[in-house]
This record gives C-alpha cells, structure tokens and sequence, in this order.
C-alpha cells in the first residue's frame, strides 16, 4: 500500500521515543495514539487516521504529527491541507523528519502542489480585511482548493467587494483589489446671509403727518380765538346767537386740540420708528400730550 513503509518508520519512532534528544518529553498518551493513528492508515480507513493524528498533534505538535496529517488529507484528496500540512512538516525542528522521510514527504507535497493554487492577495488600502469563503485569512499569501471561492474585501471607509476566484490546479499568481472610498456627503448648504428689510417711509410718513396737524391744529386756535370773543361780545350784548356762536366755539377748540393732539402723538411715534425703537415699550412708561387754552394762546405739554 502506497506510504506504508513510510509510516512505518513513524511507528518505529513512536516505540522508541528516546532514541533522539529532545528539549522536552510527549505526554504517556502521545505514543498510544500515534500507534493507532498508524494502525488506521495502513488498513485504509484515512480518515480515521487523519483525526488521530490530528489529536496526536495537539498532545505533542511535530514534524511526525504533521507529516501523518499531510499524508492522510492527500489519501482523502483535501489537496490544500495535504499541502500545507506537508510542507510544514519540512520545516519542523521538532521530531525532525529522517532523509527518507523528508525526500517522500517533499514529493508528496509537490504532487499535491499541482492540486491548489498559490495566490497572493494585496489591497488598496493596505490594512483591508479579507475574508475568504467567510473566513477571515491571517496573511495575504493564501492556499486554495480547486474549484470556486469567494471573497469579501472590506475596509472602514471603503465600499466593500465580492470578487470570485477560480483555481484550476499548479498556479500560483498575485491579485490586487482597490477599494472604492465612500462618497464624501457633501457639505450643508450655507446658511443664507440676513438681507436687511428695504428702509421704510413709514416715519417719514408719520413725522410729516404730525406737523401738519400739529400746525393745523395751531391755526384753528386762532378760529376757537374769534369764536371765543363773540361769545364774550354776545353776552354783553345779549344777542339771540349766542348757542350757535358757542357751539362754533367749543368745535373750534375740540378741532384745535385734536389737531394738536394727534399731531404731537404722530410726530413722536415717527420719530421713535425712525430711530429703529419700539412705538411702545414694555415698560410702564407712556407718552402723551396734553394741550388746554391759556388766554389767547394754547399752552401743550408732553411726558415720555
């Protein structure tokens, strides 16, 4: 049977553990199990073999361990774990391989080196993580089965890829995969700058309103005046007008006060607009104006 005198010679390793000198001692099941790891290969059944060896490797990892795993992965053909397995066992300083055990174990793996591809991975960016058939990969140098894999590059800021490689066997090539980075949002449109109201004519308006007045109001005293004396005239003369003259008299002064009046109140709140101050405040303050006859004249006085 193909690699049973290979196999042997573990065997006859695992029965005399002392032979070579070794830093340390495997545990007392170690020579147990690679017996039967042994046992399981030379009667065919593989992967039974391949799991005793595997269990034999956690108890005591080694170059003998790892070339009973090479050797019943390619009996099972898993290619990659044959090839990775082997090749490591070339290495190993640990239970290092005889010369005949290194020259089997060497053509075996470059036999299954013709069943996987080589491939290395880079990125853009560099620190990218890659995943392949959903398992992350430590380095970028990877070993593939035959046939169809996916990967998954994905690094934060990037928008993420699905490539497929297929591998047909013996090849060994590079790949790079450049991210796309995310579209930059673009800024927040500026805030639009406040444009200031068109300048108003209403104080204007209402200062000229109130002179007016103020002036009209002035003048009709000078009516309420004459209305006045011909009343003072009719009573001592004791004429039959005097209601009509009184009553022209008091509409003279209601007209001459409200004239006043208004006038003032418009001039003022003009005024205060065109400062750009309130016509009224929140404060118990008032303004108003107050005009009474005084002889032949109107006296007015305003508070604020």
């Amino acid at each position: 049977m193909l690699f049973c005198a290979p196999l042997a010679a573990t065997q006859a390793d695992a029965q005399d553990v002392h032979t070579q000198e070794e830093e340390t001692e495997p545990p007392p099941t170690y020579e147990a199990t690679i017996e039967r790891a042994v046992n399981e290969f030379q009667a065919g059944r593989f992967a039974e073999a391949g799991s005793l060896f595997r269990t034999a490797h956690a108890l005591y990892p080694n170059a003998r361990t790892l070339r009973g795993l090479g050797m019943s992965a390619f009996e099972l053909r898993d290619y990659r774990t044959a090839y990775l397995s082997l090749n490591e066992s070339l290495y190993s300083r640990v239970r290092p391989l005889t010369e005949e055990q290194h020259e089997a174990a060497l053509t075996l793996r470059n036999q299954a080196r013709q069943f996987v591809g080589v491939v290395t991975v880079r990125t853009v960016p560099t620190y990218a993580e890659v995943r392949v058939d959903g398992e992350e990969i430590d380095s970028h140098d990877i070993v593939l089965a035959i046939g169809r894999h996916e990967l998954r590059v994905t690094a934060q800021g990037y928008q993420p890829e699905r490539p497929v490689l297929e591998i047909a066997g013996g090849e060994e090539r590079t790949v790079t995969f450049e991210l796309i980075a995310n579209p930059v949002a673009p800024p927040p449109p500026a805030a639009p700058e406040p444009v200031a109201p068109p300048p108003s004519h209403l104080p204007r308006a209402l200062q000229i309103s109130g002179a007016t007045l103020f002036v009209a109001g002035s003048a009709s005293m000078f009516w309420w005046r004459d209305r006045a004396d011909a009343v003072e005239a009719c009573d001592r003369s004791e004429c039959d007008e005097r209601g009509t003259l009184a009553t022209r008299r008091n509409v003279a002064l209601g007209v001459s006060l409200a004239g006043i009046a208004i006038g003032s109140g418009l001039a003022i709140v003009g005024a205060l607009l065109d400062r750009g101050e309130p016509a009224s405040s929140s404060s118990s303050e008032e303004t108003s104006v107050m005009c009474a006859p005084s002889g032949l004249s109107v006296q007015c006085a305003a508070s604020f």
